[in-house]
């Protein structure tokens, strides 16, 4: 079994900027959702998700784990599983 990257602990423990080189190095985007003002991804990171809030222009602001909820919900829809299977 392979070991875990990081715990959602310890994701909460990084700042953002750390946070977003973890999801880069190490998450698998698996969904989109965009609205006129804010758009948020949808990262599988090890055994949770990460949602990432971008401005219009792109730029993070907030990147927020969890295991599931309805903070998942939002994206059962748009989840594209191809980059996990």
């Amino acid at each position: 079994m392979a070991t875990p990257v990081i715990d959602i602990h310890d994701f909460l423990d990084l700042d953002l900027l750390d946070q977003l080189i973890v999801l880069d190095n190490n998450g698998v985007l698996i969904g989109l959702v965009e609205t006129k003002l804010l758009s948020s991804e949808l990262y599988a990171l090890g055994s949770f998700y990460v949602e990432v809030r971008l401005r219009p222009t792109g730029k993070a602001y907030d990147a927020v784990p969890f295991v599931k909820g309805p903070r998942l919900d939002k994206y059962l829809d748009a989840i594209d599983l191809t980059a996990v299977l």
